[in-house]
């Protein structure tokens, strides 16, 4: 499958977008960066966003809000991971970020290219990172679910109780030794 499109890296998407990500990136970010969830990560009110009734990730419900997982950006700096227009983490990017621009339309059954005002990119004929596509959309379908199983966990046993700090109680002690027994696996 090819696709005509090649990154300028030029940091806007980074800036402008809310960078929502599952679970699975944000545990593989953390195990790789050891950076405290509140400088990394952040939670955000889906009354924020403009979010449609077939959203991929399911809401985390905290006291009655939902909310989705976002790595901390801003309009002036872009990602807290962006540093001199250049990716750090770009070895572990999450899904979002390495799909872009690319999307799965389920109407089509197929990956489209999604032309976004904001990028810069070439949509030409050189050289792009997206190899074996298919295989990389059945992992993050995969990590999708597990998300989304793990969101209905949390939804049915402490939505109602539990906080933000709680949440991240979660994460550091539940989530992140599932992950780890998955890499042992």
């Amino acid at each position: 499958m090819k696709f005509q499109f090649k990154c300028r890296i030029c940091g806007k998407c980074c800036k402008h977008y809310k960078i929502i990500i599952n679970l699975v990136d944000a545990l593989q970010i953390f195990h790789h960066t050891r950076q405290r969830f509140y400088d990394t990560f952040k939670l955000i009110d889906i009354n924020e966003m403009q979010v449609g009734e077939n959203y991929i990730y399911n809401f985390f419900k905290i006291k009655n809000k939902e909310y989705l997982l976002s790595i901390i950006n801003n309009y002036y700096d872009g990602c807290v991971f962006l540093k001199d227009k250049k990716c750090v983490i770009q070895e572990i990017k999450p899904s979002v970020c390495y799909f872009y621009p690319i999307k799965y339309d389920n109407d089509l059954k197929k990956f489209v290219i999604e032309k976004y005002d904001i990028c810069s990119g070439d949509y030409d004929d050189e050289f792009t990172e997206w190899q074996n596509l298919e295989e990389k959309y059945a992992y993050y379908s995969e990590n999708c679910n597990w998300h989304n199983d793990i969101v209905n966990y949390w939804n049915e046993h402490y939505s109602q109780a539990a906080d933000e700090k709680d949440f991240v109680i979660f994460f550091y002690e539940v989530l992140y030794p599932l992950y780890l027994d998955g890499l042992k696996s």
